[in-house]
């Protein structure tokens, strides 16, 4: 079971280091040294082509390691390293602005979740955000993409 909740974290991060990677990549003109950057031609192309070229870049790269990721989870199971995570990745429907002993999640993949405690959490409103839902020894945690984590229970 531990080796379970392990692996849920690891998804996790792999989630937060590839959003953060992407994030930080300030195109290639920022990345690059002056000279590669000449010697490249890139100082040819025009704003609009340089902004095609950085997204490609980060899109290729977002895939890239979220593919080496899923590839070494793969292999942990196969060799009985672990068991599958029980992950769960949807986004909320509507306007999160955080949770309280009433709140029903819905997501986009049909399912509906609510916190399993009492507690009143607020948040900055977010529109749709992503979550990550894991197992853990307890139960269920929900990860809320720029918000919180929060334990829940799956109502349907």
């Amino acid at each position: 079971m531990k080796k379970l909740y392990l692996i849920a974290a690891l998804v996790v991060c792999v989630v937060g280091i590839v959003v953060a990677e992407t994030a930080e990549f300030g195109g290639l003109k920022q990345t690059m040294d002056s000279n590669t950057y000449e010697r490249a031609g890139l100082g040819k192309l025009t704003s609009s082509e340089r902004a095609v070229l950085d997204e490609f870049i980060r899109d290729y790269v977002a895939k890239k390691q979220n593919v080496a990721a899923a590839q070494a989870v793969d292999r942990a199971v196969k060799d009985r390293k672990v068991q599958p995570a029980e992950v769960i990745e949807s986004n909320i429907v509507g306007t999160y602005k955080g949770y309280g002993s009433k709140t029903v999640f819905h997501l986009a993949n049909g399912e509906t979740w609510r916190p399993t405690n009492d507690e009143f959490v607020s948040s900055l409103a977010i529109e749709n955000p992503k979550v990550v839902i894991y197992k853990d020894f307890f139960g269920y945690k929900m990860f809320v993409e720029g918000s919180t984590i929060v334990r829940v229970k799956r109502v349907q």
